[in-house]
């Protein structure tokens, strides 16, 4: 399946079977409700030996890529949980392109790869 063609849930599938499928990311769960907001995928990684980060990944399979306005709901959406320290990082993941001007680093090099 063409992962552009894909409905919402069907891409945040395989964006978790990929986190899960990739070295390093361990507990990787699907909607999860934390403090009113659900959250698309929630993993740990190791940072270094003495400790472990939880990552919220907010799964967007829009057509258009991220634009600024785009990126800062889903920050402000997320801020209670960075502020709580419930999570420590937030990734937004999408098929298309980001915008220039998004303020979001590339992380995949390519379609279907995940950066480590």
């Amino acid at each position: 399946m063409n992962i552009r063609q894909s409905s919402g849930s069907a891409f945040e599938a395989r964006v978790a079977s990929l986190l899960r499928s990739s070295p390093g990311y361990r507990n990787v769960r699907e909607q999860q409700h934390i403090r009113g907001k659900n959250v698309d995928i929630i993993f740990q990684k190791q940072w270094n030996p003495h400790r472990e980060i939880t990552i919220a990944v907010e799964c967007k399979n829009w057509k258009s890529g991220l634009d600024r306005t785009s990126v800062q709901e889903v920050y402000l959406d997320y801020k209670p949980l960075l502020d709580e320290r419930d999570v420590d990082e937030v990734w937004i993941v999408t098929p298309t392109p980001v915008g220039p001007g998004s303020g979001v680093r590339r992380l995949f090099p390519r379609p279907g790869s995940l950066a480590h």
